[in-house]
């Protein structure tokens, strides 16, 4: 049995699972080649409540960290509605 493959994430896999993202993101994103799962790691914790969010975010490392300061950044940069 051989080990399962894992590919990069494709821009439009990125822009599904983020729901209208900038293209500098995607772009920001494709550059880290992620999977699936660390974008959707990544995303979760950014979701996560503040004081979770801070204490996991130390813990975060690799791409998955990576993205979440993309995300995380983008979250500061956008103005409320």
């Amino acid at each position: 049995m051989t080990a399962k493959q894992v590919r990069p994430l494709t821009a439009s896999e990125i822009r599904e699972i983020l729901q209208r993202p900038d293209d500098d993101l995607v772009s920001a994103i494709l550059a880290l080649e992620p999977t699936r799962e660390d974008l959707l790691e990544a995303e979760a914790w950014l979701s996560a409540d503040d004081d979770l969010r801070r204490e996991r975010h130390e813990a975060l490392h690799g791409k998955v960290a990576a993205i979440f300061e993309l995300l995380d950044a983008r979250i500061i940069e956008e103005p409320e509605r």
